[in-house]
């Protein structure tokens, strides 16, 4: 009876725990506050649904020791920056995430409950990309009630949130995600032909952002996607991007000039200085930065001297999180994504199952992309990307954590 009991408990936490998750994953594309709100309940039932079930001992898993070193050394450059309470406000204003992390990872979940909130999340963000590529057209943000700027004839894109390149970073993520549910369903399956359709929206609305480093992310993933699916194809991956790019420069000239402007230094001029400037602090901070929050405050101490349209940031995430915190915080960071990839490339090499390589696969080009993406902006200290970042990332190990799970219970049998 009591057995019972407690299993009827189990039952019912992850019943709520998959519907707190679902939700997670619809307002992931839209808006900040409900994300947050989701993100929270995710992990506050993860917390009780873990405690349950006493599964505290998988929080020694080397990933989570990384990652721990990686909050300890962002701590040590907050005890030791001009103002401590101000870069405690800045660190916090990211990181608060990575509480709930361990529990997203953690916290069973069975893969049909996590399928079928990805692929909300992916309807979610379709959705999101056909209202952006809309604002592109029309010019006209209907949730803020404003007229956007003209950009090139056309608009960029901002979806649910305030800003194009937010929103390009969480349609890049959405996007990788997609290809590898994409590669992995059954070709008969309605949903292959769903995913496709979706893949088509996300790419749009991500064209429609006018974000460069989002476009060279997915310049990236693509081959990425198919050297791990079917290498032989690789040999038409880069003919074929060329083509497609091609073809787009001719159909849309707006978006030939800004992919041009990519290789034309003069027009790159603000983000080279950027980074020049952030290396002379590094070279100056090399061990715990000038403090997270302080880029703008030490700014003019350091700045290289040239051309600057903003100065919010350095304009890349690895050279902003070093300039900011030092190299142990960098190098700690660095190897908390090292680990990750690690075991999500382990595990997806020995499955077999189509729907968890899918899901893995997924994960990991939506890694690879946004990271690929930050070394031209700033997406990691952007909330929303944050932890939409985040969140694929836990998806990731917590079916790495599932498939051991499912391993030790083989062999116990």
């Amino acid at each position: 009876m009591h057995l019972t009991k407690i299993s009827n408990q189990q039952n019912l936490l992850e019943t709520i725990y998959s519907i707190c998750f679902l939700l997670l994953a619809l307002v992931l594309p839209w808006s900040i506050a409900a994300m947050q709100i989701a993100l929270g309940l995710t992990a506050t039932v993860g917390i009780i649904h873990v405690i349950q079930l006493r599964n505290l001992s998988s929080l020694t898993h080397p990933f989570f020791l990384f990652l721990l070193i990686y909050v300890i050394t962002r701590i040590f450059s907050v005890m030791f920056a001009p103002s401590p309470i101000k870069s405690f406000d800045a660190f916090f204003h990211t990181d608060w995430v990575l509480l709930s992390i361990p529990f997203l990872v953690i916290t069973p979940l069975r893969v049909e409950q996590k399928q079928r909130a990805l692929r909300w999340l992916l309807i979610s963000s379709a959705i999101a990309a056909l209202y952006g590529c809309w604002q592109t057209i029309t010019g006209i943000d209907l949730i803020r009630g404003r007229l956007l700027p003209e950009y090139n004839g056309w608009h960029r894109a901002l979806g649910g949130y305030n800003m194009y390149l937010t929103f390009a970073g969480n349609q890049l993520l959405a996007f990788c995600l997609g290809i590898g549910l994409f590669l992995f369903e059954p070709r008969r399956s309605v949903w292959k032909k769903i995913y496709l359709f979706i893949l088509v929206l996300l790419f749009a609305g991500i064209i429609a952002t006018y974000a460069r480093s989002a476009w060279l992310a997915i310049l990236a993933v693509i081959p990425l996607a198919i050297l791990l699916t079917r290498p032989r194809w690789l040999i038409y991956a880069v003919p074929g991007i060329i083509v497609a790019a091609i073809l787009l420069g001719i159909l849309f000239p707006a978006l030939q000039e800004r992919f041009i402007s990519i290789f034309d230094l003069s027009k790159n001029e603000t983000r080279l200085n950027l980074w020049l400037t952030s290396l002379k602090m590094i070279k100056t901070h090399p061990f715990f930065g000038i403090g997270p929050g302080f880029f703008k405050v030490v700014f003019p101490q350091y700045k290289v001297p040239g051309f600057y349209d903003t100065i919010s940031h350095a304009h890349n995430d690895y050279l902003n999180l070093a300039a900011n915190s030092g190299l142990l915080a960098f190098f700690s960071w660095m190897a908390v994504w090292i680990s990750w990839f690690y075991f999500s490339l382990k595990k997806y090499f020995i499955i077999s199952s189509y729907r968890e390589r899918g899901i893995l696969l997924g994960t990991i080009l939506a890694i690879s992309g946004i990271m690929i993406a930050a070394l031209f902006q700033c997406y990691y200290t952007d909330l929303e990307n944050n932890i939409f970042w985040w969140v694929m990332a836990a998806v990731g190990m917590n079916e790495v954590f599932r498939i051991n799970a499912n391993e030790l219970q083989t062999e116990i049998q």
